[in-house]
């Protein structure tokens, strides 16, 4: 078995799925076991019926014998049942395919995992600098990733990308470090990666490709969340006070019906948005401002932490 982290867990994975994933952090908050076995107790026990639906994967969490799972369908890849975040099992359509096995485990569902009780999970980048992370939050499109695979470029750690899990820790802001690997469009490959051809980098099974940067720690104190806005022809960086705070992050919050309660997200997406300044960085569409964007949030990863709240 290789140990992996990821989610602020420690993963023990067969030898014979190598994941792209970093060494788990010195202080995990649990360990999952992942093993290769047969999930059709779990289906047959939902009648192969899954209650919700993410495209064509199909999941839903069921009780059997008094425990909890979360079953996961992703058509001619495999199944995986998740048990109580302890354990992950694999029943693989096709057994030979362990590239796209672990592609989707990776890129799919382990972001499962940090749906956890107590935790956030916003749709986003989180970077690593001198005053703490800052979630680097956006609709698609709007050059999270990209950001983040360009902040990498001047020494700034990436802790995760894609999904970030956060909780609210004795009154500051934590996230926990996910999957540290940008997903980026073949464009903006070309342009932070110009020497390096497409096939050095991981496809997603879709229409992006992984870039391995150097990892950040397994979690990071929040300084600040920042909301990345493409526009026509504006660069603005300015502070969202007040209620618009709760506003401006609720639209990037990951819910995932019938696995997360609604209220209590609410609740606690409140003290989030109480416990960190939120900005909001409006720049023009396309990437011919990315240098500005980078130069705006290096100015908050690199200032002390007592002007980054104020």
């Amino acid at each position: 078995m290789t140990r992996y982290g990821a989610f602020g867990y420690c993963l023990s994975v067969p030898d014979s799925l190598p994941l792209s994933l970093p060494p788990p952090g010195a202080d995990p908050r649990g360990e999952i076991r992942i093993e290769f076995g047969s999930c059709r107790q779990w289906v047959s026990h939902c009648s192969g019926t899954f209650p919700e639906r993410i495209g064509r994967v199909g999941y839903g969490r069921f009780v059997l014998d008094g425990e909890s799972y979360i079953c996961i369908d992703i058509p001619d890849v495999a199944r995986y049942a998740l048990h109580e975040r302890q354990r992950i099992l694999i029943d693989p359509y096709y057994p030979t395919r362990l590239s796209e096995i672990a592609l989707y485990l990776t890129g799919f569902v382990l972001s499962f995992v940090a749906h956890s009780p107590g935790s956030l999970v916003f749709h986003g980048s989180a970077v690593c600098g001198t005053s703490g992370a800052q979630l680097l939050l956006g609709a698609q499109g709007a050059g999270k990733s990209t950001t983040a695979a360009a902040l990498s470029l001047h020494g700034y750690r990436v802790i995760c990308d894609d999904s970030i899990p956060v909780e609210i820790c004795s009154g500051s802001l934590v996230a926990y470090a996910g999957i540290p690997r940008p997903k980026l469009l073949p464009d903006a490959i070309g342009k932070l990666f110009p020497h390096k051809d497409k096939s050095f980098f991981a496809w997603d099974g879709v229409d992006k490709y992984h870039v391995d940067v150097e990892p950040g720690p397994s979690s990071a104190s929040v300084s600040g969340i920042i909301v990345l806005e493409p526009a026509d022809n504006t660069f603005l960086f300015t502070e969202v006070r007040g209620a618009k705070k709760v506003a401006a992050l609720k639209t990037h919050l990951q819910l995932l019906r019938g696995i997360d309660d609604a209220g209590q997200s609410l609740s606690a997406l409140i003290s989030v948005a109480s416990a960190v300044p939120v900005r909001r960085l409006i720049r023009p569409a396309g990437q011919e401002c990315l240098d500005e964007v980078v130069a705006a949030v290096s100015g908050v990863l690199d200032a002390p932490m007592e002007e980054v709240r104020t």
